[in-house]
């Protein structure tokens, strides 16, 4: 036997318990580290989701800069154009609002249009404007395929006084005060918003002015029937403000508090799918993270612009 064929045989290899300890070696640092992966991925994504906030309440800002008021959550009750809509020359996206008739209802736009997606408006967690984009036909009163959205204005409480989705609703952003033709459609140039940033009298740096809208869990692009609340999910095109603006706006209130979970059941209420928290730009353009387990008190006083009620939350 050669001298190299004799090195060869007496080469050592792994014995089965060897590769077994190695095997559980391995294992344990992927189980380690799985889920500080997911961690940072999860970190990144709110702080993504956090950017989306800060420049819709840039958005916002900028519209009450050259209009003297914020934009409404709608401008008409009929399926008229929401805020969405309204603030998208003032987030990098002029060409959509050009191509905007709002002489015409949503259901009267091209479906192209309707159709086109904004980034800022999907938080990463959730979905991206590639993965579910669109409302699906026949689950929203229209009918039609429209771009999707993860953020919602805050209407107010919901209380019996302020109602959702009136004139006297008492959220930092609600429906305008409008004027109709024979259709019922709101009159070009004839609407005009009801809140500005005098009308923040509570404080813009603890009254909600949007935030992560919730959607339920296997219910994405399902608008939903308002007039049977079983049926309603919220989550029909962004632009489309019909019936009730429950695509584009939701309430902060006892009665619709935070969601906890993805599977919570629908109830105009916002909610997040980050672990513990849901994400808010207050109306002084801050974003804020507020905890899903939060006072309820606390939780419908930062929903009012002018109920006067002091939060007591640190940090407010």
């Amino acid at each position: 036997m050669s001298l190299r064929r004799l090195r060869a045989s007496q080469t050592p290899a792994f014995t089965l318990i060897e590769l077994l300890v190695v095997i559980a070696i391995i294992a344990i640092l992927m189980a380690l580290l799985v889920p500080a992966v997911q961690k940072v991925r999860e970190a990144a994504a709110q702080t993504t989701c956090g950017n989306n906030l800060k420049q819709i309440g840039i958005g916002f800002h900028s519209y009450h800069g050259e209009h003297k008021s914020f934009p409404p959550g709608r401008i008409d009750a009929n399926g008229g154009a929401t805020w969405c809509v309204l603030i998208l020359p003032y987030i990098g996206q002029p060409d959509i609002y050009k191509r905007w008739d709002f002489a015409k209802l949503y259901y009267d736009q091209t479906p192209a249009l309707l159709q086109s997606q904004v980034p800022t408006y999907y938080c990463p967690t959730r979905r991206t404007a590639g993965s579910n984009p669109l409302s699906i036909p026949g689950g929203n009163p229209d009918g039609l395929a429209g771009a999707l959205g993860d953020y919602a204005v805050c209407d107010g409480n919901d209380a019996a006084d302020h109602p959702y989705n009136t004139e006297t609703a008492n959220g930092a952003i609600i429906l305008s005060s409008y004027g109709i033709n024979g259709s019922g459609l709101a009159l070009p140039g004839k609407w005009k918003s009801l809140t500005k940033i005098k009308s923040i009298t509570d404080g813009t740096n603890c009254t909600f002015l949007a935030g992560e809208k919730h959607v339920v869990l296997g219910k994405f692009g399902v608008g939903g029937d308002f007039t049977n609340v079983g049926e309603a999910h919220g989550d029909g095109s962004i632009y489309n403000g019909d019936p009730e603006n429950q695509n584009a706006a939701r309430v902060a209130s006892e009665s619709c508090p935070l969601a906890i979970s993805p599977k919570d059941a629908y109830n105009k209420n916002f909610g997040s799918w980050h672990p513990g928290i849901c994400q808010f730009v207050m109306c002084d353009g801050a974003v804020k993270r507020i905890a899903i387990d939060i006072d309820l008190p606390n939780y419908r006083r930062l929903g009012v612009r002018n109920d006067g009620e002091v939060i007591t939350l640190k940090g407010f």
